[in-house]
């Protein structure tokens, strides 16, 4: 009986190493340069890339939309 309790106590501390392992190695790697993105809706892409690069981020187009309420070109 005292053995089975070694192995249950030696598997949670096991568990709870790897459990507090994974979550700071998570904190360190989502925990990068942190940066308020501003809002681009409805400017145009040009106007948009230029206040991104402002605060040093990259603006890449992914798909382009139809929308009846913002311009051709515009951000949705």
């Amino acid at each position: 009986m005292k053995r089975v309790f070694q192995y249950i106590l030696g598997g949670l501390a096991m568990l709870s190493v790897a459990v507090l392992a994974a979550f700071f190695s998570m904190r360190l790697a989502i925990h990068g340069r942190e940066v308020v993105v501003p809002n681009l809706a409805g400017k145009s892409d040009a106007d948009a890339a230029v206040e991104a690069k402002k605060l040093g981020l990259n603006l890449s187009v992914e798909n382009r939309f139809y929308s009846p309420a913002v311009p051709l070109n515009g951000v949705l």
